[in-house]
């Protein structure tokens, strides 16, 4: 299981399972006027309100225009005055989910509509979590009153939601059985109070992202549990989530392309398709070879079994893609599938930036790091043997179950190639302490913040651990290459 990473300024680390970090340096009283008079269109939406307390002056607001590659599109930066009062305006033209971001790089989520006044009143310090990008709180810490409040205090429901730190905690502290039947628990429960919040008569676009937040939620948990736990005791396991999975698709019937405003909708997507993918190649892949089949799957899937909701069906075939390019080396299967893609949906918005993923890089990029000795290196003066590079960092578990494969690469094949250990850790001293704890041997080198963004624009590494392999010439020689107990035959290549 890889881990994802997100842009910078939204988060510099985001772990894909449940794992939570607490933040003990921020205690504030927060308390937010979002005063929402408009009609979608011309009409700007007001924003004001007041930060006690805390040590950052400053709120942004975004959205998602590019579901895919989940780039934000900001709103507004707004300064806080001495006593921390902010005003803005800001226009949109549908009903939507806001982030709201003020100081911590993971947001908060407004629902916001026409002629909405919200009054959020953030109470007390907010936890970091590393799952799903989001500000955790504890019940209590967030209420919302004004018009528009029902829907957010619906959402922020520290017992319900995904915004419940409880929630993570369990992910590792209890049995999948357990953790299922916590789940259950909280699944009735949002039944109950979604039947007494449904008469306040929600517009079908705010139904159906309380549809994703919701039952697509509590598959998401259900489904990262087991590969969490799977995935710790045997590498080629399956995935055993057969009932959560009929039940889902049980709910599937509710679905909506409106849900497609849902975050977690669209993870329940490529987690739906990736549990069926499962189910009929029955072990978790490992080669290039064998992903480019699970990948294929998976488009099928999307394609087949989506046919109803249109948009969300674009959506799904193209997400797979973009994992397609990620996670594999494979060109020709990609091509192949992308050039399908944009026969089944010629108008989409998604084509062309699949198409930009078929132009791989062909010469090694100008990548500057830091090595032990804080001394500068250029990996193009590595050229002269082949170059097997490690993107790695110390918070990411699946990287550091891989380094002790990597180490028996850089053993078996000493003097004859260059083995990289490339870390992208913001955290000096814990690159260091795992460089010391390992005793990894070859070139190791850091990235900073810029460095660490450039290697990942350059390589479009979304996720890690993720390998590299150059040849003497300082050409890609596959820019997503096999795992270290897979890649001998490619390095063999090389060295004839």
């Amino acid at each position: 299981m890889e881990r994802i990473l997100v842009s910078p300024h939204l988060a510099k680390r985001i772990r894909y399972l449940p794992e939570i970090m607490n933040m003990n340096a921020i205690y504030t009283v927060i308390i937010v006027c979002i005063s929402l008079c408009t009609a979608y269109g011309q009409n700007a939406i007001s924003i004001r309100g007041k930060i006690e307390g805390h040590y950052e002056k400053s709120i942004a607001l975004y959205t998602y225009n590019n579901y895919l590659e989940k780039k934000p599109a900001f709103l507004a930066q707004v300064t806080t005055d001495a006593e921390g009062h902010f005003a803005s305006q800001i226009k949109l033209s549908t009903a939507q989910p806001v982030m709201l971001s003020y100081g911590n790089p993971f947001p908060m989520i407004v629902w916001v509509e026409k002629d909405d006044s919200i009054f959020i009143n953030i109470r007390k310090p907010y936890k970091l979590t590393y799952p799903n990008g989001r500000a955790l709180f504890d019940k209590g810490d967030v209420l919302y009153s004004g018009r528009g409040a029902t829907i957010n205090n619906y959402l922020f429901d520290a017992d319900l939601t995904i915004y419940n730190p409880k929630t993570h905690e369990t992910a590792q502290s209890r049995s999948i059985e357990r953790y299922h039947v916590f789940l259950d628990s909280m699944q009735q429960a949002r039944e109950k109070l979604r039947q007494t919040v449904w008469p306040q008569n929600f517009s079908p676009e705010a139904e159906a992202f309380l549809f994703g937040e919701i039952i697509a939620g509590t598959f998401n948990h259900k489904s990262q549990a087991e590969v969490y736990k799977t995935n710790k005791t045997a590498e080629d396991s399956t995935v055993l989530t057969t009932p959560a999975l009929r039940q889902y698709q049980l709910d599937w019937k509710l679905s909506s392309d409106l849900a497609l405003t849902s975050d977690a909708y669209r993870q329940s997507l490529i987690s739906f398709c990736n549990q069926m993918a499962r189910e009929k190649i029955k072990k978790r892949p490992a080669s290039n070879s064998e992903r480019e089949i699970y990948f294929s799957y998976m488009y099928r899937e999307a394609y087949n079994r989506l046919q109803h909701i249109a948009q969300t069906r674009e959506f799904g075939t193209a997400f797979t893609l973009h994992l397609m390019a990620m996670f594999i080396d494979g060109q020709d299967s990609l091509a192949a599938l992308t050039n399908d893609f944009h026969q089944k949906f010629p108008t989409s918005t998604y084509y062309p930036i699949l198409a930009k993923k078929l132009q791989p890089r062909k010469n090694i990029p100008d990548i500057i790091a830091f090595d032990t000795t804080n001394n500068l290196v250029d990996l193009a003066t590595l050229k002269g043997k082949p170059i097997y590079i490690d993107v790695w960092a110390s918070w990411c578990g699946p990287c550091m179950k891989e380094l002790p494969n990597s180490k028996k690469v850089a053993a078996k094949f000493k003097g004859r190639i260059h083995m990289v250990y490339l870390n992208i850790d913001d955290n000096e001293t814990a690159w260091r302490k795992v460089m010391k704890n390992q005793k990894l041997e070859g070139v190791n080198l850091r990235g900073d913040e810029a460095t660490s963004r450039k290697i990942k624009d350059d390589f479009n590494i979304r996720a890690i651990p993720r390998y590299i392999l150059i040849d003497k010439n300082g050409n890609v020689f596959r820019s997503n290459a096999e795992r270290p107990t897979a890649i001998e035959p490619d390095i063999l290549t090389l060295l004839k």
